[in-house]
């Protein structure tokens, strides 16, 4: 059984599952993360124009979620983990 790591351009994809329809797929880890990250991003800024009619601010409570959903567990409180 074949493993194959992808990222998830559709392009990819295509062109795994025509070329190689019994390997399995699997996500880079990167990509997963970053792709996660963008779109929290684009909901966090979404809701502060919707709310506040503005960017949001660094110190508001979005850009303190997401920042806890980025960090790695070591740069963690024990409250935080």
């Amino acid at each position: 059984m074949a493993f194959v790591v992808i990222d998830m351009s559709s392009v990819v994809r295509k062109a795994m599952r025509d070329n190689l329809p019994k390997a399995k797929r699997r996500l880079n880890h990167f990509q997963e993360i970053h792709r996660a990250n963008l779109m929290t991003t684009l909901v966090n800024r979404r809701r502060s124009y919707e709310v506040f009619d503005r960017r949001g601010r660094a110190l508001g409570p979005p850009y303190k979620y997401q920042k806890l959903l980025t960090c790695s567990l070591e740069e963690l409180s024990v409250d935080q983990a």
